[in-house]
């Protein structure tokens, strides 16, 4: 993502769970976030802004909502 999370979440298990946590933040509200296997983390973003990056590993997940700010 080119804009930096709202908050990062710690020792997160898998994407489904990142997800989840994006989910619940509301304030601010949570439209994207990125699950790092690495580091075991998410990162929440509150924008749409996204650079496409082959060689990122990090799991990107926008809801269905969003998806069509994603669209090429």
């Amino acid at each position: 993502m080119s804009n930096p999370p709202v908050s990062t979440v710690f020792e997160v298990d898998s994407s489904i769970v990142c997800a989840l946590i994006c989910l619940r933040q509301t304030e601010p509200a949570c439209v994207a976030a990125q699950f790092d296997q690495a580091t075991k983390s998410c990162a929440l973003f509150n924008g749409f802004e996204h650079n496409h990056d082959p060689s990122n590993p990090k799991i990107t997940i926008v809801f269905k909502f969003a998806a069509h700010f994603f669209a090429n």
